[in-house]
């Protein structure tokens, strides 16, 4: 036991004053011998090791990993490193680590000797687009774009990382989707997720929300594993990056929160047992939690997120909500759209997206991170301001072309910057044409009920008189 001592007391740094000895039994405060006695060695705590200390690149909080004896069981365990420095007897004693009163100077000693020699490294808990070091950068689970400088380790659960062979996705896209415009942009509104994430500062958008109507069998399920195989597999289990509407209101803001470029898709609204869907589909199109207090009664920060979310359902988002006027301008809607061309193509598109993907969006990334997002603005204006004129525009238009306008730059950079065989063009006349629809069938009971009045009295406008124009007819109506 004594040679263990001294082993220990080679490999500790000398710090001044009284010194912990730390052993593979647990800590010792030693106490010299008077004259030719023997030094003394005082139990303070069985062993604790601080191997690790970890970084959080978002909020620069650093945490200390723990290992240590607990009840003869051994633990390993995250505290934040304050409570380590400080030697916080009532947070670390709540989790069984050996720390009292008499033993806290002793014990906070020893830390500063541990905390010293620890391994350091930076992580992330969310995805998307992230400044570090003043430097935006793209993380993904398994890589970040630009690489980052000490690498840094993903600690969330949203699997958006590559898997499989790309060589399968990219065969499967060629023989399945190229040159079939509703799936081009259904890898268009997967992939827009990334560029809605670097531009949300700059364009005020917080989310795009897209909602894919159709009865079943039109293929809406295999157009959600498309969209978001670019960034991840589809493959519904923890932390997929597909779950569905019966999944609780905390649940889906939890699985969205601080996400900044990378697609969820949520499959069938009808499933959902929410009894306030409208207020929760308004807060995922808002990109913002509601706000709640802590238990001090101090407000809690919002959860926020800018992203594409898409959803599917059978009948339209407006019939969930009895006709909410105000999601109108925040959720794209297609219709009865022919999303794939066959049962044989989406068996392969379902298949394959299930185990290969995540390979499109670091590409697409990579492409936007030579670009400024100034650039990026210009650019995007540019495509909103040739969108063809509106008739009789009400002031609601405004958002839609934005998010259309978004999604044509998106196919743009796909083109001509990732190469993708894809025909920006054709999806640009294919949103138009959405848009034109949309802009005739998005009208509220009062403006129609409004224009079948006027032209009802335009059509017996001789039964009506006026002060300044009597009645054409006899009978007079009003």
């Amino acid at each position: 036991q004594e040679r263990e001592y001294n082993m220990a007391n080679k490999k500790k740094i000398k710090l001044s004053g009284p010194r912990p000895l730390h052993t593979n039994i647990g800590i010792y405060n030693k106490e010299l011998g008077f004259l030719d006695d023997e030094d003394k060695f005082h139990p303070i705590c069985h062993a604790v090791y601080a191997p690790t200390i970890r970084k959080n690149l978002e909020t620069g909080v650093e945490e200390v990993l723990l290992e240590y004896t607990s009840g003869g069981a051994q633990e390993s365990r995250w505290f934040p490193r304050e409570v380590v420095a400080k030697a916080d007897i009532s947070e670390l004693a709540r989790y069984g680590v050996e720390i009292s009163n008499s033993s806290k100077y002793y014990f906070g000693l020893h830390m500063d000797n541990q905390l010293y020699q620890a391994k350091r490294y930076s992580s992330y808990s969310h995805v998307g687009w992230k400044k570090v070091n003043r430097k935006l950068h793209y993380l993904l689970a398994d890589a970040s774009i630009p690489s980052l400088s000490p690498a840094a380790s993903y600690t969330g659960t949203l699997n958006a990382r590559r898997c499989g062979e790309e060589d399968a996705w990219n065969d499967m896209y060629s023989r399945c989707v190229a040159g079939h415009t509703p799936l081009e942009l259904a890898v268009t509104l997967g992939t827009s997720a990334c560029l809605v994430g670097y531009l949300s500062e700059k364009i005020g958008t917080e989310t795009l929300f897209v909602n894919i109507v159709g009865k079943t069998s039109t293929g809406k399920t295999t157009m959600l594993n498309l969209a978001v195989s670019t960034a991840g597999p589809s493959v519904k289990k923890e932390g997929s990056l597909k779950i569905s509407w019966n999944a609780t209101g905390n649940g889906i803001t939890g699985l969205l929160s601080g996400n900044t470029g990378v697609p969820i898709a949520i499959d069938e609204l009808s499933e959902s047992a929410s009894g306030c869907l409208t207020q929760h589909l308004s807060q995922v199109a808002s990109g913002a939690s509601n706000l709640r207090a802590k238990t001090d009664g101090t407000p809690r920060p919002a959860d926020t997120w800018h992203t594409t979310v898409l959803s599917t359902s059978n009948v339209s988002v407006y019939d969930f909500t009895n006709g909410n006027d105000a999601l109108q301008t925040r959720v794209l809607e297609f219709e009865d759209v022919p999303w794939t061309r066959s049962a044989k193509e989406a068996e392969e598109i379902n298949r394959v997206t299930a185990s290969n993907a995540g390979f499109l969006i670091p590409k697409f990334a990579g492409a936007l991170a030579k670009y400024t997002r100034d650039d990026l603005v210009d650019r995007l204006e540019g495509i909103r301001s040739g969108l063809p004129p509106v008739e009789n525009p009400s002031g609601k238009e405004s958002r839609i072309d934005l998010s259309i306008s978004l999604l044509i730059l998106t196919a743009e950079i796909l083109e001509q910057d990732v190469q993708l065989q894809l025909n920006a063009n054709k999806i640009r006349d294919f949103l138009c044409e959405y848009r034109e629809k949309t802009y005739r069938s998005k009208m509220s009971e009062e403006d129609k009920a409004y224009i079948r009045f006027v032209c009802r009295y335009q059509a017996n406008s001789q039964h009506f008189s006026s002060p300044i124009a009597p009645a054409l007819s006899g009978e007079v109506w009003g």
